[in-house]
């Protein structure tokens, strides 16, 4: 179960990176970002994780020993989810949730065993960096839609006053004022 859980967690944190990826991609008017949301497949979600990165122009810059590398933080999912070895593949998420196939056969050889400490420690640093950007993807929407709120209140503000000062002239007086002054001109040349 422990191996289930971890790699659901890893699974669900993808989706939500692409999921806010996309609402931030939609607030700045971009492409939308492919999301294979019906996929179980850690592979094809980081795939799909990185134009999300590319939208926040994110780098790389882990020096947490094992994951020093984009690579190595790959390398940690594709092993999660299969062992080409052990021709292990979990693409369909259900290896480590039932001990057997829907054809009866087992998932994982008969004496199959690992080292439950160091898979949960690998795992937990992806883990960690996982919740890390979707942590910061949602601040960087918030704070987006911040300033997309405060500067269309500023505009509005500013058409607010406009407006007043157009509904505060007072027409009748600018009316009269006109016709005033024709009435001048007109009888100024009257009197010439």
């Amino acid at each position: 179960q422990i191996a289930f859980l971890h790699r659901h967690a890893a699974e669900l944190y993808l989706k939500s990176i692409l999921r806010r990826g996309n609402a931030l991609a939609e607030l700045r008017r971009s492409a939308a970002i492919s999301c294979p949301s019906k996929s179980h497949s850690l592979v094809a979600l980081l795939q799909a994780v990185k134009p999300v990165f590319k939208l926040l122009n994110w780098k790389w810059d882990s020096t947490m020993g094992g994951l020093r590398s984009f690579s190595d933080f790959e390398k940690v999912l594709v092993d999660l989810e299969g062992d080409s070895l052990l021709e292990i593949d979990d693409s369909a998420a259900d290896l480590w949730r039932y001990p057997v196939r829907n054809d009866g056969t087992d998932h994982l050889p008969h004496h199959f065993g690992f080292d439950v400490r160091a898979f949960s420690e690998r795992v937990e640093r992806v883990l960690s960096f996982l919740n890390g950007a979707s942590i910061g993807l949602g601040m960087q929407y918030s704070a987006e839609c911040e300033m997309l709120a405060e500067g269309r209140a500023e505009a509005d503000h500013h058409y607010e006053t406009e407006v007043d000062d157009h509904q505060n002239w007072d027409w009748s007086t600018a009316a009269n004022h006109t016709l005033g002054t024709k009435n001048r001109s007109a009888t100024t040349r009257n009197s010439i």
